[in-house]
């Protein structure tokens, strides 16, 4: 088998490989039929106005990075206009469910590496059939952004 960072791909890589695929379909199912909500609109006419260089978006809620990221796939539209953001939701939402991807599977890793295959699995079943983790990976939050890094912050802690 090829290495990949200097590890084996081997049948738990590849099931935790196919859970997160699972994972990835529930997401582009949220995000297919959910239209942005208000807050996200909000959220994405702050990033817009710090890409122009009008505002720092940063509220006691939520850091502007959140605000950039999001306003990135929009960058040269019109951020008040709900059609262009309705259309372009896939592409405003795609680095949030990478972000829950990435939890998942840094989960998936710790959890393995502390209680075997069975505890990673278990972790991950729990992690990819959870509603609020989907829908929190799955729309423009800070929630799921805050999530990995605290995640991080643990894991190298």
């Amino acid at each position: 088998m090829p290495r990949l960072f200097g590890e084996r791909i081997r049948l738990p890589q590849i099931l935790a490989a196919l859970l997160l695929g699972f994972f990835l379909t529930q997401c582009f199912w949220f995000v297919s039929r959910v239209n942005l909500a208000e807050n996200e609109g909000l959220i994405l006419q702050a990033g817009a106005s710090q890409l122009h260089g009008q505002w720092m978006a940063n509220t006691e809620q939520h850091s502007p990075l959140v605000s950039l990221l999001a306003a990135i796939p929009i960058i040269g539209k019109d951020a008040t206009n709900a059609y262009v953001m309705g259309q372009s939701r896939w592409f405003i939402r795609a680095p949030f469910v990478f972000m829950g991807i990435m939890l998942g599977g840094s989960l998936w890793y710790v959890a393995r590496r502390l209680y075997g295959n069975a505890g990673g699995y278990i972790a991950l079943l729990l992690y990819i059939f959870s509603p609020f983790i989907i829908i929190r990976s799955s729309v423009l939050q800070p929630d799921i952004a805050a999530a990995w890094g605290v995640f991080g912050l643990i894991f190298t802690g």
